[in-house]
């Protein structure tokens, strides 16, 4: 068995990634909750004024 390479991964690297994941996601949550109450408070009328970049590129 000492020649053989073992592959996959260990549990101590799948905690490692499992954490890093959930710190990325702890960080990002509050913003995009921030983004959507201030999508929710844009009225239809000024829709053609946030659309005028987008058509003139």
């Amino acid at each position: 068995m000492c020649g053989r390479k073992r592959s996959g991964f260990t549990l101590i690297e799948l905690l490692v990634v499992t954490s890093i994941v959930v710190l990325l996601m702890a960080l990002m949550l509050p913003g995009l909750s921030r983004a959507r109450k201030q999508a929710r408070g844009v009225q239809p009328g000024d829709w053609p004024h946030w659309m005028r970049p987008f058509k003139e590129y």
